[in-house]
């Protein structure tokens, strides 16, 4: 389990294979984030 928590307390979580998928769904989420704030 990958987890990764933003600087505003909002918890990130995935399971994947490797940690390279879970980083790259962090990313994506990341963005997202990021699309939704503006």
């Amino acid at each position: 389990m990958y987890e990764y928590r933003h600087t505003d307390g909002e918890l990130f979580s995935a399971t994947a294979p490797t940690i390279e998928l879970c980083r790259q769904w962090r990313d994506e989420w990341l963005a997202e984030r990021s699309n939704n704030s503006q």
